[in-house]
């Protein structure tokens, strides 16, 4: 994914996530079949947001929903976890969704699916800055910008707070050094 100064939109991924829940603890648990992939977002209580804060974004990708959910570092969240708060999270799922297109010609296969969640990840992480989230959070190194240059996520169904779009251009210095000589300033006309 490079960038074609004549057309910006040579090369441009678009990544659509199917979003659903909330759903519980035991709900995710049992999210094991062959479509049980994705990305998924974690709300509840936190000091510094409201009792429905977005908490953490993670992926389920070389196992479920319900696989990822079973590890040790998952276990706390279980109802009773670490104690009562546990019952006031919510989990949503996200699931990356092809289009009719895609979908006739059979175009995500299970190594562009991990990818597309690998970068869907990344940059949700990045534009939403979850409260738990201590990995991924930073911008995106510049050896990685052409990867996110050109990639537009959207989000459908049920997203919580997710932004309904997010877009990598806006996250990579690459695409900003060849539009600007320095920051962005507002003039007032």
């Amino acid at each position: 994914m490079t960038l074609d100064s004549k057309n910006e939109h040579i090369g441009l991924t678009r990544i659509h996530l199917l979003w659903a829940g909330p759903h519980t603890f035991g709900d995710v648990l049992k999210m094991r079949g062959r479509s049980d992939y994705g990305i998924y977002q974690v709300y509840g209580p936190h000091p510094d947001g409201a009792t429905e804060s977005l908490l953490y974004i993670g992926q389920a990708n070389q196992q479920t929903f319900g696989e990822r959910f079973r590890g040790s570092d998952h276990q706390k969240w279980k109802p009773d976890g670490w104690g009562d708060n546990t019952v006031m999270l919510r989990y949503f799922t996200g699931r990356v969704h092809q289009t009719k297109d895609e979908q006739q010609g059979d175009a995500i296969g299970d190594e562009l699916r991990r990818a597309y969640i690998n970068l869907a990840e990344r940059l949700l992480l990045l534009a939403h800055t979850p409260h738990w989230n201590s990995q991924g959070i930073n911008e995106i190194p510049r050896e990685q910008a052409d990867d996110y240059d050109n990639l537009h996520i959207l989000n459908w169904g049920t997203r919580a707070s997710l932004l309904p779009e997010v877009s990598g251009a806006r996250y990579t210095e690459t695409l900003f050094d060849q539009l600007c000589d320095g920051p962005l300033k507002y003039a007032a006309g």
